[in-house]
């Protein structure tokens, strides 16, 4: 619904509320009913989930591909080169990606949410 579109009064039906806010016994009502208002902290990720999604990718899975025809094929120093290089790339995608996640955690600490309600 586009709250900020409707006239005041609309919107205060709407909401089944008045100017003057909720009552104690409807404001504990919707308490039980929708809960807290408060923010869902995301699961973070081990180490080894944040690796492993190194993996998921369509380009990682064609050169798994090149590797295991480059073996069949014989021309193992091929498959080699191939399989360093999408480790390598995997192992520093972890890294990017682990750093990432330490540095929005700390960043998430310095957040405060603080509401006035009447």
């Amino acid at each position: 619904m586009e709250y900020w579109s409707l006239q005041i009064e609309k919107l205060l039906s709407s909401l089944e509320t008045s100017k003057k806010g909720l009552g104690g016994k409807e404001a504990e009502k919707r308490l039980g009913e929708y809960g807290y208002n408060t923010i869902k902290k995301e699961e973070t990720r081990s180490a080894l989930k944040i690796f492993l999604s190194q993996f998921k990718n369509p380009l990682i899975y064609i050169l798994v591909f090149a590797t295991i025809i480059a073996a069949f094929v014989g021309d193992k120093t091929e498959a080699v080169i191939i399989l360093a290089i999408v480790f390598l790339n995997s192992v520093l995608g972890f890294f990017q990606e682990y750093r990432s996640e330490k540095a929005l955690e700390k960043l998430r600490k310095y957040i405060k949410f603080k509401a006035k309600v009447f």
